[in-house]
Parts: C-alpha cells; structure tokens; sequence
C-alpha cells in the first residue's frame, strides 16, 4: 500500500507544473493586472482563477466562452481569452484592500496541469505636502531614494558645499598672504 501512495504522489507531482510566484505591486483604488499565459491549454476543459491565501476565494471559472465570476469581483474583473485565447491574465479595476494576496491560476494543457500563482500587494497612494510629518512622507515614499531625506532640505548644504570649493578656487587662483600678493608684481 505505501508503495502505491508514494508512486500515486510522484505521478500527481509529475502532471503538475508552474509552481513558480511572481510578485505584483498594485496601488488602492488603481487597476492591476495578474498575469497568467496559457498557451496552448486544452480550450475544452476550464480554466481558474482563486485567491489562495489569506482566505481562499473563487474568482472565476472559463469554459467554452462562457465566464463565471464570484459576485465579490463580477463588476471589476476581466480576462482576454475572447480576444487570445493563450491570454488568461486577469484584470482587476478599482482594487481594494480585500484584494491583496495570493492568487492562482489553472488551466490544461496536454493532459499536463499548469498553475501560475501571483502574490498581489497592495498600498496605498499618499500625497506628502510640507505639512506631511517625516515619518509619514518616508513610509509613503515621498523621501528621495538616494539619501533618505526631502529634496527640499539639500539646497542649504549644496550651497555651503559650492561656496567653500569656490573660496578654494579663488585661494588657489589669487593666493594670499605670499609676497608676491602684498606687494603686487613690484618688489617691496
């Protein structure tokens, strides 16, 4: 019997593939696109779209043009098999916050089950202003990426620093405290 379970689990782990995650940004309130390429699937059996984690979700079934959507996405979800059938992808209008996790897709191809699983994470888009505290425009992003401060608060010290190279300049330029300076081209 164990000899059967072990060959039964190789032969299930063998007509399975696709277990590879992409990670997609998506923005509160913005449209995302899940992508999910299906190439050659077998246009007879149903292809699936569920959330998987944190709460497993129906999202949609396709078969023979007909689409089934879940009532919790119905009014902004799309998929483009209509205009390619190797396009699976899911677009998701309007997200929200409920949206964010992860998600599957599957189909047939060749007697071989393809999944593709995306992980949605979602944020929220903030507008920093100068009233904005430093703590809430670095969470949201707003600090340059470079140097982690606002842009705003370089011009000061990029303006010491081109003042004192050009003291250097002038001082190397037309020295001081020499000879030659105190008393000019003529001797003293």
């Amino acid at each position: 019997m164990r000899t059967f379970s072990g060959a039964l689990i190789v032969l299930i782990l063998s007509v399975v593939s696709g277990d590879d995650e992409v990670a997609i940004e998506g923005i509160l309130g913005d449209s995302v696109l899940l992508p999910c390429t299906c190439k050659d699937r077998n246009l007879m059996v149903e292809f699936n779209w569920q959330m998987d984690e944190p709460h497993p979700t129906h999202v949609l079934s396709h078969q023979d043009n007909t689409t089934d959507f879940n009532d919790r996405y119905k009014s902004r979800a799309k998929i483009f098999v209509a205009d390619n059938s190797s396009n699976c992808s899911l677009l998701l209008t309007n997200i929200i916050a409920n949206d964010q996790g992860k998600y599957r897709c599957t189909f047939q191809r060749k007697k071989l089950h393809t999944r593709f699983f995306i992980k949605l994470n979602i944020s929220e888009r903030v507008a920093c202003t100068r009233n904005t505290s430093a703590a809430g425009c670095e969470q949201n992003g707003c600090f340059n990426e470079l140097t982690g401060t606002q842009p705003e608060y370089l011009v000061i010290p990029i303006l010491l620093v081109l003042g004192l190279v050009l003291v250097l300049w002038l001082r190397w330029k037309f020295p001081w405290n020499t000879e030659e300076s105190r008393c000019g081209k003529f001797l003293c």
